[in-house]
């Protein structure tokens, strides 16, 4: 790869170049081209080379969806979102039954073990309160059992990453300490939880909330702070943030991002199927016009952001660094270092995706670049 503006930590570095070999970074540098004997030299031509983004709550896009519990539907999910400069997801569950989670979680494993892009499983509940189901089935929520999320972990080879949980429901503070001691992460929604529940369920080791400030609960009072505030308070708990305006307002977005920080919010596009996919925009609605998830891509979510007056590079590591952190990667992934896993993109001015590559591998080549076989 050369000829790029490159997002390295420090900044942008224009006429740079990178190496990778057996799908790690081995060098950078500045100057006209990289050491000689690449198999594959990409020409950026001066456009932007950024960190591959990471998106910790997916349902689907490309036309795929986890919930189909198809490999090849969550194959097309992976691809689809490739396209758009994901180079790494969680593949999101809906609650479900046993037998049914399992079926999920078996293909989610068997697409993984082809695709570099799937980084592992997000369970979304079933362990939720049915008075916040938002758009989830009320009738597929239950306890869930830490057994159970031992089982489905073995199943797929220990690629169950996230688990979201409704900290006032029974069993939670057992379940959350368990997967503390599987070095699972934790997150808060779907909740009716109090200040207290929330502060109960961070001091038992859970350290992260989804889709903030969606399917929480406002205070009645100014006396009865709730666990949206509990998560705004705490500093130990990062924060998952849907930039689509018809999802989160853009009044609610600079709440987050003041009151949180810009280091401890994590960009996700809770995407449904026709995420990606040529000339569908906005959220999804079901039949009761309540929105179910969105059609975002992770490169519009990071461009969404800065319209909001956040710097490209802030947005950049809301939606690379810092997921790769709450998922205890950023020694592997998140941003362009010697060391690092080869997870990068090439990006027009207008955050349009020219390439994708992850671990190495390329994903997505687009035709207005200059390709060099070696």
């Amino acid at each position: 790869m050369r000829n790029a503006a490159i997002l390295a930590p420090g900044g942008f570095v224009s006429g740079a170049w990178l190496l990778a070999s057996q799908g790690i970074i081995i060098a950078l540098g500045r100057g006209p081209r990289p050491p000689r004997g690449a198999d594959l030299e990409i020409d950026a031509a001066g456009r932007l080379l950024l960190p591959g983004l990471i998106d910790l709550h997916v349902h689907g896009g490309g036309g795929g969806a986890v919930h189909d519990a198809r490999p090849e539907s969550i194959t097309k999910m992976l691809d689809g979102h490739a396209r758009h400069g994901t180079t790494s997801l969680l593949a999101t569950t809906f609650p479900d039954t046993p037998a049914r989670l399992r079926k999920i979680v078996k293909a989610i494993t068997q697409a993984g073990a082809r695709h570099p892009a799937l980084l592992g499983i997000h369970l979304e509940g079933p362990h939720l309160n049915v008075k916040k189901t938002g758009a989830l089935a009320p009738g597929k929520l239950r306890q869930l059992a830490p057994e159970e999320v031992d089982e489905l972990n073995d199943l797929s080879g220990g690629l169950v990453k996230m688990i979201t949980i409704a900290p006032e429901i029974r069993g939670a503070i057992k379940l959350i300490k368990h997967c503390r001691r599987r070095r699972i992460v934790t997150a808060i929604a779907h909740t009716t939880a109090t200040y207290g529940q929330a502060k109960a369920a961070f001091d038992a080791g859970m350290t992260h909330a989804a889709h903030v400030p969606n399917t929480f609960v406002f205070p009645v009072n100014a006396r009865e702070p709730g666990a949206l505030e509990a998560v705004y308070l705490d500093d130990r708990v990062s924060a998952q943030l849907i930039p689509e305006p018809e999802i989160v307002s853009e009044q609610f977005m600079r709440i987050v991002l003041r009151l949180k920080g810009l280091n401890r919010v994590v960009l996700i596009t809770d995407a449904m199927r026709p995420a990606g996919l040529p000339g569908v925009r906005g959220p999804i609605r079901n039949s009761k016009k309540t929105i179910v998830g969105s059609t975002m891509t992770m490169l519009q979510a990071a461009g969404n952001i800065t319209k909001l007056g956040i710097p490209l590079e802030a947005a950049v590591a809301m939606s690379s660094i810092q997921p790769a952190r709450v998922l205890g990667l950023g020694q592997r992934k998140g941003s362009i270092e010697i060391g690092k896993d080869a997870d990068f993109i090439i990006v027009s001015k207008r955050l349009d995706c020219l390439t994708t590559v992850s671990r190495g591998r390329v994903l997505y080549l687009g035709r207005a670049l200059k390709v060099k076989k070696g």
